[in-house]
């Protein structure tokens, strides 16, 4: 047993306060090591509670105990520490008014302890192996709603208590999605709807395809976000969003099992221990193996993603709509009776707006545009912040590469912060650490964005960093071998994400035979030859003056910027090879289905789409009205027959589905209309029925008030989603390269009030009616109709 303790917070320097960061290969993340763990294997780890000052870590071994400790838990729900020697007690721990045990035989007791503790309930464990660790969740209101079960198998399983939501039985935990991966095929194992099955690890070896599956060593839910980490003894932790069906991250691997892990207090501090867990017996224990003990910085690592976002593939990021508003909008009845809806932004008060949705659309910041000699565009929108970000948005993806080297983008995105010409790694790290900054980039079909997110008064040092990175990346052999791997575990990962299989399924036949098909990530096959000329061949032929914007908003002042931009990046080449300048096919819709069909998982992932408009295009804001009328659902978000869109009423009151969103990606000169849905295999006749007569709807029958609302919505959405630098710095970057300007709110909002019913109808059937159809299907689908009878019902016989 072993206490660590300061009295201080918690530092991210070369020294922490718990000890120092190593760069070993035993510490892969680069985390801060502690000093003295224990000498045996640590099974334990555990914060010290709110009601002590400081963080005090305590670690706890299998053996090695002085005796000098005593640990106890009493009826006042608290678990103390004794120590003998000075005659003091710690209180470590407060016990939830909930307990769950674990038994033999794959059985569950849940206990209540309230008043009089007594027995609640008896559970058949949902995983079909030993038990290794429990752990109690908590909702908004600090109560006890259920547990994570973690086993030998590598799967951890959410069960709820009381069910959140309505729809579910007293019996029931909340479905939600399960995944186990394998590198090539989508291979997903179930068993009951009443748990999410998170895969923790699973390899597949080369020639035999055999599984091998590592333990689940412990779990731990982040005190703040309900996220959750879990460790094994495959050497790595993970983090989890349960709500949102996806993994946040995933570690390095370390060079021994992590039997430990929790949270402090508030959760800014992850502590994990890496130590033997005696998984694979005696004989493979190495006494002379030194135990670690790491604390992470994980608190932006844990923060949960929004439920509703379809990872990289909704490339558009106005097109999204969120219809479910609640709270944003004030009602008021004008003089002819009519109702308008308000919406109430930056509101300090309940009740009252601090400032008028006009107000703050006429008060919006100008973005300034700037053109360098070479081409390379600048712009920037100043809001006086004492943060801002900035970032270099280039117009190119997975639509400019080939079958041969798909995939190249999103190797070269990886490859990106491995170290310049200039500085190396770690010196880049340092950088960027030393200014407290955050540098991320993304790949898209249609562009590729490097950006950093750091105070004003450290903009030259970021511009300069950035310029380096895109510029000058080292591309060293050694790392890309290392990158490699990397790029092939997170094409697993993906694997594991229906969602993104779908939608890159239909992406796939839509736009079979040509750029479009291709997916951000590209095939496994070329992740694993990629070369170092490759990438340098892709950067020469795409990374482009006047392909790139230079995008920054929050504390910055242009004319400083364009003095920066000449300064780093004037040296970029507008120049082709042999004036080869790459243009764009046109990439051809082809209405056609694609199913993969597996009767094992539980639920049906289904999309269907028609082509849509362009990002361009004037059709793009009715298409954005209609399908904010068609709306989205998702079976936790209550209201029934009482939810504003018609489809949503419908899939509440007929259980039609578990969720189900109307989306709209669009690229340069295309794009895709669509609903996606998630559904139980007896519903999916029902529900592809229901989504279509919604599109027939639209292009027939569309109403004044479904028009209000659905504008009201979309205003509502479109604002909402600029909250922050980062936000306001990518549509910079992307209305740049999409449209050569920044389209102001005032005249989204313009465009937006000029939609009719009559508008909505006419570019509805214009794109809807009567149109071949793109569907893609995953799971168990053999009840999808035929692809005739799908045809057949996008229109109506009328008379």
């Amino acid at each position: 047993m072993s206490l660590f303790g300061t009295n201080t917070g918690f530092g991210s320097g070369g020294t922490g306060v718990f000890g120092s960061t190593t760069t070993d290969s035993h510490n892969p993340m680069k985390d801060v090591e502690v000093t003295s763990p224990p000498d045996d294997s640590i099974s334990c780890l555990a914060f010290s509670p709110p009601t002590m000052p400081g963080n005090f870590l305590v670690g706890g071994s299998w053996a090695n105990d002085d005796g000098s400790k005593v640990f106890t838990a009493s009826c006042d729900k608290t678990a103390k520490m004794w120590d003998l020697n000075s005659n003091q007690t710690i209180q470590i721990a407060q016990v939830y008014p909930m307990a769950v045990v674990a038994t033999a035989e794959r059985g569950l007791i849940v206990y209540q302890l309230e008043n009089q503790p007594s027995e609640f309930r008896r559970i058949e464990s949902p995983l079909k192996h030993q038990h290794r660790c429990v752990a109690i969740f908590k909702d908004k209101q600090s109560k006890p709603t259920g547990f994570a079960l973690g086993s030998i198998e590598g799967r951890v399983a959410i069960h709820y208590i009381n069910p959140p939501n309505p729809f579910y039985s007293a019996s029931q935990a909340q479905l939600l999605v399960s995944y186990v991966f394998s590198p090539e095929l989508l291979k997903q194992c179930f068993s009951t709807v009443s748990n999410f099955y998170v895969g923790l690890v699973q390899t597949v070896t080369s020639q035999e395809n055999d599984e091998e599956r590592f333990i689940v060593n412990a779990i731990s839910f982040h005190p703040v976000h309900g996220t959750l980490a879990t460790v094994g003894s495959d050497g790595r932790f993970s983090f989890w969003d349960k709500d949102a069906r996806t993994k946040l991250k995933t570690s390095e691997q370390l060079d021994q099992p992590i039997t430990a892990c929790c949270f402090n207090n508030n959760g800014n501090i992850f502590a994990y221990a890496s130590s033997y867990d005696w998984s694979k017996g005696h004989e493979y224990y190495n006494p002379q193996k030194k135990n670690y003990i790491f604390l992470r910085n994980a608190a932006e690592e844990l923060k949960p993603r929004n439920k509703k976002c379809v990872k990289g593939r909704i490339d558009n990021p106005i097109s999204m709509v969120t219809v479910a508003v609640i709270g944003l909008v004030n009602a008021g009845e004008l003089a002819d009776g009519s109702v308008t809806l308000k919406p109430l932004l930056l509101s300090l008060r309940r009740g009252q707006a601090s400032v008028s949705y006009a107000q703050s659309l006429l008060g919006a910041p100008e973005t300034r545009l700037t053109t360098l000699s070479n081409g390379l565009r600048i712009a920037s929108e100043e809001t006086n912040q004492a943060t801002c970000t900035v970032g270099l948005w280039i117009g190119c993806g997975s639509r400019y590469e080939s079958e041969k080297n798909n995939g190249a983008g999103f190797f070269l995105e990886h490859m990106a912060f491995k170290g310049t010409k200039k500085h190396p790694q770690s010196a880049l790290e340092q950088a960027v650490e030393s200014m407290g900054a955050h540098l991320s980039a993304y790949t898209s079909r249609e562009h590729t964005a490097y950006y950093m997110k750091t105070l004003a008064k450290d903009l030259p040092k970021a511009v300069e960093l950035l310029a380096e990175v895109v510029q000058s990346s080292s591309l060293s052999e050694a790392e890309m071998e290392q990158q490699r791997s990397v790029v092939l575990r997170e094409l697993e990962e993906v694997e594991g994400s229906l969602q993104d299989v779908c939608l890159d399924l239909l992406h796939a036949t839509a736009f079979q035979g040509t750029p479009l098909g291709h997916s951000v990530l590209g095939p496994s096959v070329n992740a694993r030859k990629l070369t170092r000329n490759d990438l340098v061949e892709y950067i020469n032929s795409h990374y482009k003056a006047p392909r790139m914007v230079l995008a920054t908003a929050g504390g910055v002042n242009h004319d400083e910027l364009v003095a920066l931009a000449k300064q780093h990046f004037s040296g970029v080449s507008f120049e082709y090879e042999g004036d080869a300048v790459p243009v764009l096919s046109p990439c051809r819709f082809t209405g056609s289905e694609i199913r993969m069909r597996d009767d094992a998982l539980p639920l049906a992932h289904v999309a269907i789409a028609v082509e849509g408009a362009g990002a361009a295009s004037p059709d793009i804001v009715p298409l954005m009205v209609a399908n904010s009328i068609i709306g989205s659902y998702d079976i936790t978000f209550g209201g029934g027959k009482h939810l504003s869109s018609r489809l949503a009423r419908l899939a509440a009151e007929l259980n039609l589905c578990h969720s189900f969103q109307a989306f709209h990606s669009s690229y340069s000169d295309t794009g895709l209309l669509g609903i996606y849905f998630v559904t139980d295999k007896h519903k999916i006749e029902d529900m592809m029925h229901w989504a279509q007569n919604a599109w027939m709807n639209l292009c027939t029958t569309v109403t004044e008030s479904d028009v209000a609302r659905a504008k009201n919505a979309l205003r509502a959405s479109l604002v909402g989603q600029l909250n922050g630098s980062t936000p306001v710095c990518d549509d910079i970057g992307r209305h740049i390269l999409n449209y050569g300007r920044r389209i102001p709110l005032a005249e989204w909002d313009a465009r937006i009030e000029a939609v009719t019913p009559r508008i909505v109808r006419d570019v509805c059937s214009k794109y809807i009616y009567d149109k071949c159809p793109a569907v893609s299907a995953v799971g168990p689908v053999e009840q999808l109709p035929d692809y005739n009878r799908m045809r057949s019902a996008m229109y109506w016989l009328r008379f």
